[in-house]
């Protein structure tokens, strides 16, 4: 009778713990980040003092936020720090052809800047408002939608770090 009783009472804890915790959303709000960053599917995920985290979806999605579309691991990581994510592990964005890992993000009052190695892109805050929703397809993008992107102005390119990455040192000297 007595084992129980301490079932009974772990399995209360552990409700009271998790009804505590603060979502996902919440935790991007308070590091100045907007809860859309990440989708609904988040069934679990656990922050270091660090900033150190990770997320992990029901399983990986595509969702499409604003004009772009974006892949999502079943599995997420990166360091969380007031208005910054870096060393972004398992958030994919589809620019024309390609897919890209997103490897930081950075917000200000206005925008949100997705790193991807020499890339970056400035998307508005507001597309960020609420997480998005997955699906198991992504929306196709065609190659003339990128390039438009890119003589928009709405996709920078960073010739500097790409030539740094991909030329011998000797050539760049």
């Amino acid at each position: 009778m007595a084992g129980k009783w301490v079932l009974f009472v772990a399995m209360v804890v552990s409700a009271v713990a998790i009804a505590d915790s603060a979502s996902v959303a919440e935790i991007l709000e308070k590091n100045g980040l907007p809860p859309g960053l990440l989708p609904k599917s988040v069934k679990q995920y656990s922050l270091e003092n660090d900033g150190e985290f990770t997320v992990e979806l029901d399983k990986a999605c595509y969702a499409k936020i604003g004009d772009d579309n974006v892949y999502y691991a079943e599995k997420i990581t990166g360091d969380l720090s007031p208005k910054k994510i870096k060393n972004l592990v398992g958030i994919q964005a589809k620019e024309g052809w390609f897919w890209v890992s997103v490897t930081g993000i950075v917000a200000n009052s206005k925008t949100i800047t997705f790193q991807v190695g020499p890339l970056s892109k400035n998307l508005d805050i507001d597309v960020f408002a609420s997480p998005p929703v997955c699906s198991s397809k992504v929306t196709s993008q065609t190659f003339s939608d990128w390039i438009s992107k890119v003589l928009n102005g709405d996709l920078e390119v960073n010739m500097s770090s790409i030539l740094e990455e991909n030329l011998p040192r000797k050539m760049l000297q």
